[in-house]
């Protein structure tokens, strides 16, 4: 990531405005590196969401 100038900033966002977001602090320590609450301005934004694989109550998983 640091090789193409990315910066991973670690929490809750919201976007304020084309090229803007605000982060809060997450439920979920920040891992090492990561930038944390603040104001961010950038041309190009990406978020990214984290999800667990789930499972129906009463089923269990299966494998594939």
């Amino acid at each position: 990531m640091k090789k193409n100038k990315v910066s991973v900033i670690w929490g809750k966002a919201a976007i304020d405005a084309p090229g803007k977001i605000t982060v809060t602090k997450s439920d979920v320590e920040a891992p090492k590196g990561t930038l944390g609450e603040g104001a961010y301005q950038a041309k190009h934004i990406i978020l990214a969401t984290g999800a667990r694989r789930g499972c129906c109550p009463g089923s269990s998983p299966t494998r594939s």
